[in-house]
Order: C-alpha cells, then structure tokens, then sequence
C-alpha cells in the first residue's frame, strides 16, 4: 500500500508545515479510512432458486439496518478478502479495518454487499475501500506473494483490488 512510506514523509513534512502555517500538528499519519478510492463490483446469478434468492435479499436488507447482522455478513466477506491479502504480501489488517471504518462511515456500522431479486437473476453489489497493492513491501521480495500475483493474473493494484472485492 505505502502507507508506512507515505507516514514517514507526513512526518519528515510536519516541522515545515507547521512552521509555515503557523499551526501544530498533533501528528502526521496516513488513515486506513479511505472514502475516495473505492472499488465496487457487481455480480448476476441466474437462474436462483426464488426461495433462496428471497432469502438472500432479505438477509442483506437486514444487514444494512442491524449491526449485529452487519457484523457477521462483513466478516464473511473478510474471510475470503484476508486469505488473498495474506497469499498476496498485503496488509490485511489494514484493509480489514478500512472496510470495517467504511461500513460505519455513515453513522451506523451496515453490510458491505447488498443483494437483489431481479426477475430470475440475483444481483449482488460490493463496494469499498480496497487499499491493496502489488508493488514495494512483501509484494516484492516474498516469493510467494510473487507466485500468488501471477496465479491471479494481476498487474495493476486496481485489478488485484477487483479481484479481492470478487471473492466474497
């Protein structure tokens, strides 16, 4: 991600700013809450079963107003994003808790995903921060991480990004 890098230079940075500025910094630190980046993706099934795909609508309508449904509904979607950040060299800590800022970002923690009915079909829709990154840290030197980006067929952050959103 270079957020350690991008920490140190706000650091490096804050004398200079406040001296020019006039003002003092409590710190200078990078935030895991990313409301600007986000990546969203959208999935149609066909052919669902109607029971089940009424069943899958209304467990995610309840998730955008329970958080105690929203809590469980995020972490499933953490479980198949941590294990490719992890098999990546990403940070899955801070992605986790990004998602996590993300789905409380308006006040009310809510469900990441949100699945509809649509005729014969089941759309699902996941948005959110998905600050990953393939380049620098362990994504360069760890064999693995290495192996893993060419399985996934990755070449950019954005399309490693899409392709931890899809795996839920």
């Amino acid at each position: 991600m270079g957020a350690n890098l991008i920490t140190q230079t706000c650091e490096y940075l804050k004398s200079a700013l406040e001296e020019s500025c006039g003002e003092k910094a409590l710190m200078g630190i990078v935030s895991n809450l990313n409301t600007q980046k986000l990546t969203r993706v959208e999935l149609i099934l066909e052919r669902v079963e109607e029971k089940l795909a009424r069943q899958i609508e209304m467990a995610s309508l309840v998730a955008q107003c329970d958080p105690y449904r929203a809590v469980t509904h995020n972490k499933e979607i953490m479980n198949g994003v941590d294990g490719l950040c992890v098999a990546t060299g990403n940070d899955w800590r801070a992605l986790e808790v990004g998602l996590h800022g993300f789905a409380a970002h308006g006040g009310a923690y809510r469900g990441l995903s949100t699945w509809k009915k649509e005729g014969s079909c089941l759309r699902g829709v996941l948005e959110g921060p998905m600050n990953v990154g393939i380049v620098g840290g362990v994504t360069s030197i760890h064999p693995l991480a290495s192996f893993s980006l060419r399985c996934l067929g990755v070449r950019t952050a954005k399309e490693l990004a899409y392709v931890m959103e899809q795996w839920d």
